[in-house]
């Protein structure tokens, strides 16, 4: 071989080895890439691995703290739960015509939870939905309001509310688990906040006007007991008003109860007391007058009225005959205010006027006739009437 084909030779031999060594080097280094990749990997999952674990320690620890929030898990107790709340609610928002709607079963089941639907109806004042709904939003229970409807009635300031609620109750919740008793916090501002703000800028309605108190004054008699004095008021919209006593120097025993004053005045004198009328009008306008209470002394008791002397008819009755025939004697008597002839036998007995009498015997030739009232014997003659004739038998 000669000394350049030894030389070609050991070029082609380098150049394969260097061809070699790279093949190698790839080789290696594309293991070592491929053990770092699984490496990183297996990192990547370890980490993520550690996040879900977290993240379902979180939840898990949410779920604890949810669980106080939740009706029970026990269905018919949740049930039962929930719709006495929705009763109380709708009392302390003075509805009526309550209805509380409890679902059959659950509306969706699911791994964590169950939810039920509810159905609050009534009849509520405008101003008092804010109570309800205020109520609602602060009671800590994991519930919402799906739908709410409110629909005017005839009567004033008086809505038909519908009110349709979802609440949630968690399968880790206990069975019987208590209601909640916090606040939900919920609320930006106290109910009485929001009604201020919302209440004062009525926009369905021209402003509420004060309601007028009619009664100024009235008279007593000092001592009368049971005395009242109701107390009258006009209002422009017609609402209910209410009176309260604001004096600071009441007279010792006067109430004011049910629209009126009760009072039993020990004193003679003048007395002013200061009222304040407030009606349900939204929002509620408020008057104060002041009243003027006269106690007087009882008046003096009336004259007695002599009442005239009765007319006694037996005053114009007169005896105007005695006579005998077949029928025995007859006492003939007229009564000239009627025209009237009383033919009176022996033992007969008649009443004329205030007489009453019996007529025991008749004296032709002396011209007088017997006659007996009550025991009392009398006479009676032509000359008198039959009341000057009682009246002298009484004296004699």
């Amino acid at each position: 071989m000669s000394q350049r084909e030894r030389y070609l030779t050991i070029a082609v031999v380098v150049v394969l080895g260097l061809f070699l060594a790279q093949y190698v080097f790839q080789r290696i280094n594309k293991t070592l890439t491929d053990k770092q990749d699984a490496v990183d990997t297996a990192m990547n999952e370890n980490g993520n691995l550690d996040r879900v674990v977290t993240s379902g320690m979180m939840a898990s620890r949410k779920l604890e703290q949810l669980n106080q929030y939740s009706l029970p898990s026990d269905q018919e107790t949740a049930i039962s739960q929930y719709r006495d709340w929705l009763y109380k609610l709708g009392l302390e928002a003075d509805m009526s015509g309550i209805y509380v709607g409890p679902p059959d079963s659950p509306a969706r089941t699911t791994t964590a939870y169950r939810a039920y639907n509810f159905q609050l109806r009534g009849f509520c004042r405008t101003d008092r939905v804010l109570d309800l709904l205020g109520r609602f939003y602060d009671k800590a229970y994991l519930h919402s309001v799906k739908n709410f409807k409110m629909t005017m009635t005839n009567e004033p300031q008086v809505i038909q509310v519908a009110l349709d609620a979802q609440v949630l109750a968690l399968n880790s919740a206990s069975p019987d688990q208590e209601p909640p008793e916090q606040s939900s916090g919920r609320l930006a501002m106290s109910i009485e906040e929001y009604k201020d703000t919302i209440l004062n800028r009525n926009p369905w309605a021209p402003p509420n006007t004060p309601p007028k108190i009619k009664s100024r004054s009235a008279d007593i008699v000092v001592g009368e007991r049971g005395w009242s004095f109701p107390l009258e008021h006009e209002d422009k919209e017609n609402h209910q008003v209410t009176y309260k006593l604001i004096s600071t120097d009441v007279p010792e025993g006067l109430d004011l109860r049910n629209g009126a004053i009760h009072w039993t005045p020990k004193e003679i004198g003048t007395y002013e007391i200061e009222v304040e009328a407030a009606d349900n009008g939204w929002p509620s306008a408020v008057t104060t007058e002041k009243l003027v209470l006269n106690v007087k002394e009882p008046p003096k008791p009336p004259e007695p009225v002599q009442e005239p002397p009765k007319f006694d008819v037996a005053s114009q009755a007169f005896v105007t005959g005695l006579t005998s025939g077949r029928d025995g004697r007859k006492l003939w008597i007229r009564s000239r205010t009627d025209g009237k002839f009383l033919t009176l036998g022996e033992g007969s007995e008649f009443e004329l006027g205030e007489i009453k009498a019996k007529v025991l015997s008749i004296n032709i030739g002396e011209d007088y006739a017997l006659l007996e009232s009550d025991g009392m014997r009398w006479t009676v003659d032509m000359e008198t009437s039959l009341a000057e004739a009682f009246k002298r038998g009484m004296e004699d």
